[in-house]
């Protein structure tokens, strides 16, 4: 099993700062997560360790799930529309800008 690249996925995220790099390393490691779980389900497990795995990819899709129903962008959009006009634009100077999540 190799575990390189889903390592290397966690280090990437850990080291970036924006919400739209977070985003796309979220995809990236979605992906290489899934791979690593493919691997080990081609393996002959001990029924602990097929149910630990059973445990902790329920744990990976919770959470994928949680991020996936987060209003986040739907905050961003609001913020976008309250924050528009000539007003709102001189007010932006003194505010951080925000992104979106994907």
């Amino acid at each position: 099993i190799n575990t390189t690249r889903a390592n290397a996925a966690v280090q990437v995220f850990d080291q970036v700062d924006s919400i739209h790099d977070k985003y796309v390393c979220n995809q990236s490691l979605n992906v290489e997560i899934q791979s690593l779980v493919q691997q080990l389900q081609d393996t002959s497990l001990t029924s602990t360790n097929a149910k630990n795995l059973k445990e902790q990819v329920s744990i990976f899709e919770n959470a994928q799930n949680t991020i996936s129903l987060d209003p986040y962008n739907t905050l961003v959009a609001e913020y976008e529309k309250e924050t528009s006009g000539f007003i709102g634009n001189v007010l932006k100077i003194f505010a951080k800008d925000v992104e979106y999540f994907r």
